[in-house]
């Protein structure tokens, strides 16, 4: 398609001269006056203006000029100036009222061609140029916006990493949605229940429904400018996603979802600490209560003892009564070894239950070391641990 150049001119001549050279090359609209060439202008934009200086009307091409680079609109059309007056004054008015260039009558027409091909290649170079340093605005701009949302996001994720309340880590979740301008609601589940806020506090019963009913529904669900965000353990709805930009709802669809992955992550953490401390006080509960056990064998085992050596004592003064009531030596002998025979095999079993003892009275030392307190402290140390964990 030909570039269109508007000549404004009152003569007919000087429009049929340039057509008639110059029209293999360039399509021609005409204004026979300043304010007709601002008309023609608000219809459509040319490549070129060719101005005539002195026209009949209340405007001259000078204030016709002013008037077109005053308007951001019209202000890049290159506007050459033709005229019989070629004084400097002439030209220094035409300058000062914006104009690009002055070309005097009678004009060359190869000199025309060569102006306007000029220009234009000068009005092209300028809108790549405008172009490119809007695209480059743009992604400047978008680098800033990441970078904040970025900022957003790692404050999100260090004040949750720090809580293991669910309303707690609901309100950094709201607050964080509202940095971004957005409003929504949010669901928090771990294994005694679930929680569900909004930005006003506690969820009414059909919001709390629709975020139960969600968590069984997919990744991500949009429904007109509401989306859904779900996992296992967390959902998020947004209420007012900006549909009219899409660069910016889509920045945000990858955000809010991260958000509710980092809300699932966490809270199954918090779930295996809790499913440890549980463990831990089960394990606490056992060892106390098998060291009931022991120490109530030891009691049982040290009365046995006891009790051996009083059995001992009375079978070797039974002996010693029936030496003295007459015996045959032999008689005697025999009856002195069984008995001897007898307080060793006793004697070797009261040495083996003192060893016995000795080992229950260890074991009966080491759950007495772990009391629930500790367990306490070891649960509340581990989730202070946890606290300081990394996400990402």
């Amino acid at each position: 398609m030909k570039p269109k150049v508007l000549i404004v001119d009152d003569e007919e001549l000087s429009p049929a001269y340039l057509e008639n050279f110059l029209g293999d090359q360039f399509t021609f609209e005409y204004a026979g006056s300043g304010e007709a060439a601002l008309v023609a202008l608000a219809a459509g934009n040319p490549a070129v203006i060719l101005m005539d200086v002195e026209m009949p009307g209340g405007m001259n091409g000078y204030q016709a000029c002013r008037a077109i680079k005053d308007n951001k609109a019209t202000q890049g059309i290159p506007v050459f100036f033709i005229s019989a007056h070629s004084m400097a004054e002439d030209r220094l008015k035409a300058y000062e009222s914006g104009g690009d260039d002055y070309v005097s009558k009678p004009f060359n027409t190869e000199e025309i061609r060569h102006k306007i091909t000029l220009a234009l290649t000068h009005q092209g170079k300028r809108i790549e140029l405008a172009e490119k340093a809007l695209r480059a605005t743009n992604v400047a701009m978008m680098s800033i916006r990441e970078a904040a949302n970025t900022g957003t996001v790692l404050g999100f994720l260090s004040d949750i990493i720090r809580q293991t309340d669910l309303a707690e880590i609901a309100a950094i979740t709201l607050y964080t949605l509202q940095k971004f301008r957005i409003e929504g609601a949010v669901q928090l589940r771990d294994g005694r229940g679930h929680l569900s806020r909004n930005s006003a506090g506690t969820c009414t019963p059909v919001e709390d429904a629709v975020l139960t009913k969600m968590a069984s529904d997919n990744r991500i669900v949009d429904l007109g400018n509401r989306s859904a965000f779900n996992y296992e353990r967390a959902t998020i709805i947004v209420y007012d996603m900006p549909l009219h930009d899409p660069e910016l709802y889509g920045r945000l669809k990858d955000t809010v979802v991260k958000m509710a992955e980092a809300l699932d992550i966490h809270l199954r953490s918090l779930d295996g600490v809790a499913a440890a401390v549980e463990r831990g006080d089960r394990l606490i509960k056992l060892l106390q209560h098998n060291a009931g056990l022991s120490r109530d064998i030891s009691t049982r085992l040290k009365a046995q003892r006891d009790e051996n050596h009083r059995a001992l004592k009375h079978l070797s003064e039974g002996i010693e009564r029936a030496a003295a009531a007459g015996q045959t030596d032999v008689q005697k002998q025999q009856l002195q070894n069984l008995a001897r025979d007898a307080l060793v095999e006793t004697q070797t079993a009261i040495d083996r239950s003192i060893e016995l003892e000795k080992m229950l009275d260890a074991l009966c030392a080491a759950p007495e070391e772990a009391s629930p307190k500790d367990t306490r402290a070891v649960a509340s140390d581990g989730n202070a641990r946890f606290n300081n964990v990394e996400l990402f």
